[in-house]
């Protein structure tokens, strides 16, 4: 799957083949690095391949919205159902991520526990 992504304030354009998709930050519910790919997945189940590396897409993404929680995987902050701190895990609807130790406390720090 040949695609580049061109990133934009509110939304990437994900290329596939010769066709751009228009994926909106806010339908993005997580993003995980993978060799030199990065796997862009939204809450429509669509799943988009990216050769660019998790660093570089991170820093083009809105800080307020996306998180990384390990050394492979981002999420978008909005699309976080539940965080199990004991065993480490973010739960985005049925998927289940891993919080990587150095990033636990980065995520704890930004949502508000009552």
């Amino acid at each position: 799957m040949n695609t580049a992504t061109q990133l934009s304030s509110s939304f990437v354009f994900v290329r596939k083949q010769n066709i751009l998709y228009k994926v909106f930050h806010e339908d993005i519910c997580y993003i995980q690095a993978e060799g030199n790919y990065c796997y862009i997945v939204t809450r429509k189940g669509s799943k988009y391949a990216s050769k660019i590396s998790l660093r570089q897409l991170v820093q083009r993404l809105p800080e307020d919205q996306f998180i990384r929680i390990h050394k492979s995987y981002v999420v978008n902050f909005c699309q976080l159902s539940k965080i199990d701190t004991k065993e480490r895990l973010a739960y985005i609807e049925e998927e289940v991520l891993p919080i990587g130790r150095t990033f636990l406390s980065g995520l704890t720090d930004r949502v508000l526990i009552i």
